[in-house]
């Protein structure tokens, strides 16, 4: 069997691509080059490591910061349980006989001058 020999894979490939007629079958600007995919490709990677990056930066900061309330609030809450723990005199002295002292000291300084 006898093929007769024709330019179909030639206009196959050229660019853009053209019809046995050798009319383009694509617009020349529709052509999307492996230089150009790669491009938008490794822009694409580029913004998603560094929004990835960007985040992990925030979300470390949003721990340490919510890490530090948390602590500072346990040692309240500590220090506020352990004066409950006192004793009945000392939990007075602190109370009731440091804040009557302040309004004495400040009552003296107000009619001293």
């Amino acid at each position: 069997m006898k093929y007769k020999d024709n330019d179909y894979l030639v206009k196959a490939n050229m660019l853009p691509p053209k019809d046995p007629e050798g009319e383009d079958c694509l617009y020349k600007d529709l052509m999307i080059l492996k230089d150009e995919v790669m491009r938008i490709l490794t822009s694409a990677r580029d913004r998603c490591v560094d929004w990835l990056f960007e985040s992990k930066t925030q979300y470390a900061k949003k721990v340490q910061k919510e890490g530090k309330d948390l602590t500072d609030k346990s040692v309240d809450e500590l220090d506020e349980n352990l004066r409950k723990q006192w004793p009945r005199k000392g939990r007075l002295e602190v109370e009731i006989y440091q804040e009557r002292k302040g309004q004495i000291t400040a009552h003296n300084k107000k009619y001293e001058r």
